[in-house]
């Protein structure tokens, strides 16, 4: 079989084409979806245009905390950085369109094996892919190598024909925690792909559990969670605070370019930076009262 066809060859339920097969034949086999709560998509375009450091920024300062927190760096309070975003194993293998600096989407989860001859096959290829193209994205897929015949990592739990037919139904990046190939196909996709690190093959892949809480790079990640990820990984950004989130994290990236510009300049003096910080940020928020706004 052509390389395209190696990744779901073993599914007795493989009948896709590179043309791409009509999935919605196989709607009962993945019953009614649940859509995970909206984010309006001009905030999921907002995002997109900025970047995963400062959007957790701004996560953490609009975080509930046990006491007031006034320096969100120096005081003592640490959020738990498993709950907000991926570990140093997860990085960027395939990069990001062009046009944006991070792509913000919908969590699907699945546990894969890649070798296990015995594994119970949970849910098939088709009725995936299905769901990807009947619910409302935009998707972001999160794969968890869960087998137990070889270390993880040992095979490849994606590729270029899996990134096609995620593109195609309507998933706008993969996030997974093990091994990915094809990695120059994937990039013609064109489909940003963040894994623990690259191999060439794999052995019989089963999706082993489906739309379950998973763990990647140390970030639990549930389905319907909303998900950011950008050259330097990836982070979580809770639904029901999302557009503040954006407004903050906004706020935070005009602040910082007045402070960074301070830094530049010729009246810059090190004995007088974190006075002067204080001073252009305080100034910053005045002139900006949104960004707090209830």
């Amino acid at each position: 079989l052509p390389r395209f066809f190696c990744r779901h060859a073993r599914s007795r339920s493989f009948r896709h084409t590179l043309e791409m097969t009509d999935f919605t034949d196989f709607d009962s086999a993945v019953g009614a979806a649940k859509s995970p709560p909206r984010v309006p998509q001009e905030v999921l375009d907002g995002f997109a245009m900025l970047d995963c450091p400062t959007v957790f920024n701004a996560v953490h300062q609009l975080t509930p905390k046990p006491f007031e927190v006034k320096d969100q760096w120096r005081d003592q309070y640490v959020l738990d950085p498993g709950t907000q975003y991926t570990d140093a194993t997860i990085n960027m293998h395939a990069p990001l369109p062009s046009h944006l600096t991070a792509v913000v989407g919908y969590a699907t989860t699945i546990e894969v094996t890649t070798n296990e001859p015995d594994s119970h096959e949970a849910m098939t290829w088709d009725a995936y892919y299905t769901h990807l193209q009947n619910t409302p994205g935009p998707h972001i897929a999160v794969l968890k190598d869960v087998d137990t015949l070889y270390p993880v990592g040992r095979s490849a739990v994606f590729g270029d024909g899996m990134a096609t037919l995620h593109s195609r139904c309507g998933a706008v990046g993969a996030v997974c925690d093990g091994a990915i190939r094809d990695v120059d196909g994937i990039k013609k996709v064109p489909f940003p792909v963040w894994a623990t690190g690259e191999v060439s093959g794999h052995g019989r892949f089963v999706i082993k559990g489906f739309q379950q809480p998973v763990t990647v790079g140390q970030l639990r990640i549930h389905p319907g969670d909303l998900i950011m990820a950008d050259s330097g990984g990836v982070i979580r950004i809770p639904l029901e605070i999302a557009e503040k989130v954006l407004e903050r994290a906004r706020n935070i990236r005009g602040k910082e370019a007045k402070i960074f510009a301070y830094y530049k300049s010729a009246e810059f003096k090190a004995e007088e930076m974190m006075a002067k910080t204080a001073e252009l940020a305080a100034e910053y928020d005045k002139e900006h009262p949104e960004s707090f706004a209830e």
